[in-house]
């Protein structure tokens, strides 16, 4: 039964620039791969930071997400928790 989605909500193809930041100093830039009300998807080949260390599952952090809107900068800031990483992307 591969290709069956079982998340309990709709992922959205969603192309934004975000940023994850873990209380270790880790600082991830990013691009969001799909967004839903339960999690988000980046993929990034940047990491910088005061720590060489990578963040383990179930790890804190703060996801912000940034945007245009009314042809101006904008952004959103939530919480978030690291759920896995995998090559150049993480899930939150």
């Amino acid at each position: 039964m591969s290709g069956i989605d079982r998340r309990s909500s709709v992922r959205r193809a969603i192309r934004m620039a975000c940023v994850v930041c873990f209380p270790s100093g880790l600082t991830v830039n990013g691009i969001t791969r799909n967004i839903s009300l339960d999690g988000v998807e980046v993929e990034s080949n940047s990491v910088s930071g005061s720590s060489n260390r990578l963040p383990t599952p179930g790890e804190p952090g703060l996801l912000t997400l940034k945007f245009r809107h009314a042809g101006s900068p904008d952004s959103i800031m939530v919480q978030c928790q690291l759920v896995h990483i995998l090559g150049n992307g993480m899930g939150l």
